[in-house]
């Protein structure tokens, strides 16, 4: 059996961290947005106590629930690789309409749409670990994944803090659909 393209470029480290990198996508997406709230409140006219600008963190989450179903059986039979690029694609279109919509009501449905993408990478890593790895070979790929997707929601809000007092609060969208 052949190895992936993937493989003969990258070594096991380099592999597993990007694997690492893709899965964070999702927590990225989540937790960046939380400290630009009050400018987003500002920004859309809403009174400083609203809670209508958590829906874009509800909308998220059920686009990245919704969609995960679909992401394994497409990967099945058309492969890691286009997949995992098709879930890519998805959260960039996400990320770019999130950061350019003119009311809160798309800013949400673009949120959606960016969590259908973030699944993508999410469900494609764990396959690929399971493809590729075995045992504890397997344990400690997962282990390190884990590690940096547990990670991300720590420094994801300080990131998100930073973007959003240098730039603007539609920075922080930006800013995720650069790291793509």
């Amino acid at each position: 059996m052949t190895q992936p393209d993937t493989e003969r470029r990258l070594g096991r480290v380099e592999f597993t961290a990007l694997l690492a990198m893709s899965m964070a996508l999702a927590a990225l997406g989540t937790d960046i947005v939380l400290p630009a709230f009050g400018e987003m409140r500002a920004d859309m006219g809403l009174p400083s106590d609203s809670t209508a600008v958590t829906g874009v963190i509800s909308a998220y989450f059920f686009g990245l629930a919704v969609s995960q179903v679909f992401y394994g059986p497409l990967a099945d039979r058309f492969g890691r690789k286009p997949i995992l690029y098709v879930g890519y694609a998805i959260y960039l279109i996400g990320a770019v309409a999130s950061a350019l919509a003119p009311t809160l009501e798309l800013v949400v449905a673009a949120r959606f749409v960016w969590g259908l993408g973030a699944a993508g990478p999410r469900v494609v890593t764990l396959t690929v670990v399971r493809d590729r790895y075995g045992g504890e070979e397997m344990s400690r790929a997962m282990s390190f994944i884990m590690a940096v997707f547990v990670l991300v929601p720590i420094v994801s809000p300080s990131l998100g803090a930073a973007v959003a007092v240098a730039l603007s609060w539609r920075w922080v969208f930006g800013v995720c659909a650069v790291l793509v």
